[in-house]
């Protein structure tokens, strides 16, 4: 996994897969779903060409959802004594009730919630810029940064290599990828400066 063989749009979509290729450890090429691929090849112009692109670690429990769900914890209990002392005052105590129960439900789910965001979540670096991709529901965000953004390139790594970078949270090898964007941030103002 050390080559890296580059796609274009001009591709043939069921070569895909087949034709990427990452240098970075430990990126499983084949979590990456049919439908996320296709999205990011149509965004890729001509003549641009992948040079990394990875999924984050779908982890479950990540730093904020850790928060979220501590938080959650004594909030629904709260929210559901103060519903069922309530109770007794009629329908109307318990409907006001619901809502703030509804919410300490799903500030404790929030690791499910990050875990499956993560898993609709792509990030690609180019040989132009980068770009995010993240599927909300029934449509996609998509974000790309020009190298020109890419001024402040801050490192958040753990011991076992993975972490967080610019824009891209719970990935492998971060420093290998900061090392990529630096390298493409280079290329741009190394271009401008010979233009």
């Amino acid at each position: 996994m050390n080559s890296i063989i580059p796609s274009t749009k001009l591709e043939k979509m069921s070569d895909f897969q087949n034709n990427y290729s990452y240098d970075v450890k430990g990126y499983d090429s084949g979590s990456i779903s049919n439908e996320l691929q296709e999205l990011i090849d149509n965004e890729l112009e001509n003549g641009e060409i992948i040079e990394w692109i990875t999924q984050p670690i779908p982890r479950y429990f990540t730093n904020d959802s850790l928060r979220q769900s501590f938080v959650a914890i004594p909030f629904l209990v709260i929210a559901l004594f103060f519903t069922f002392l309530s109770a007794q005052d009629g329908l109307f105590a318990i409907y006001i009730g619901i809502p703030f129960i509804l919410i300490g439900v799903g500030l404790l789910l929030s690791p499910v919630w990050t875990r499956r965001k993560l898993l609709r979540t792509v990030y690609a670096i180019t040989n132009r810029r980068v770009i995010t991709l993240e599927r909300k529901g029934f449509s996609f965000d998509i974000t790309s940064y020009e190298p020109d953004e890419l001024t402040e390139i801050h490192r958040k790594q753990k011991k076992d290599g993975t972490g967080d970078i610019f824009v891209f949270q719970n990935i492998r090898n971060v420093k290998e990828v900061e090392r990529k964007l630096r390298e493409l941030r280079n290329n741009r103002q190394q271009n401008d400066i010979e233009q």
